[in-house]
Formats: C-alpha cells, sequence, structure tokens
C-alpha cells in the first residue's frame, strides 16, 4: 500500500491545494491499480533448440526464440519470431517459474546464441 503513503506524506507536508489534488491521485491510482490489477496466467512451452508455444486463455501462440534476447540474473526477455507472423517480447522473472525452468529457459537462450 505505497500510494497510501504518498498520499500522507503530501498531505503532512502543507496544506496546499496541490498537495490535496496530488494525495488524492496517488490514492485513486493506486485503489485503482490495486482492485482491478489481474495477472493473466500463461504456460510457456519450450524445447533444447529454441521453439516456443505459449498457452493462454485456450489459446496457443507459436514461435521461435530469435537473437536479441537476453539473460538477467532475474529476469528473461525472450524476443520470438511468431509463426503467425511478427516479432514479440515475452518478459520472465525469475520468481513466475520453478527455478529449474529459469535455469534451463537461460541455458537453452545462452547455448543457442539467441541472448547475450
Amino acid at each position: 500500500m505505497p500510494f497510501l503513503i504518498m498520499a500522507a506524506v503530501c498531505l503532512l507536508s502543507g496544506v496546499i491545494l496541490i498537495n490535496i489534488v496530488v494525495a488524492g491521485l496517488c490514492f485513486a491510482g493506486g485503489a485503482i491499480s490495486f482492485f482491478s490489477h489481474t495477472q493473466p496466467s500463461a504456460e510457456l512451452l519450450f524445447d533444447d533448440i529454441g521453439q516456443i508455444i505459449i498457452a493462454r486463455d485456450n489459446k496457443n501462440i507459436e514461435g521461435v526464440m530469435t537473437k536479441g534476447s537476453q539473460v538477467w540474473p532475474f529476469l528473461i526477455i525472450i524476443k520470438t519470431q511468431l509463426s503467425a507472423g511478427g516479432v514479440t517480447t515475452f518478459w520472465v522473472y525469475s520468481d513466475a517459474i520453478s527455478d529449474s525452468g529459469f535455469r534451463r529457459l537461460s541455458r537453452v537462450l545462452l547455448l543457442n546464441q539467441f541472448a547475450s
């Protein structure tokens, strides 16, 4: 609930109209994002040569990992050439999948030289 803290700081810093407006916007924005934010769940399927399938909402998106992906200690950005055409990126945080899945995905990207 950091939006409540930001709203309180704005109000305690002085009773000026702009502070009240900013505090109201912080509170409203935080409340809206807190109560309306839903993360769609997806299943990530990949093999050792870079084929990838994203299954979400009973729909499969197929593609191939391409160069330009990035591997970070807590984040993997997968650049994907979709079979339907177009290029997209998927962000995979380390806490979104198992530790072994994160390590395997990192290994696939680095060994196939899709990532730098």
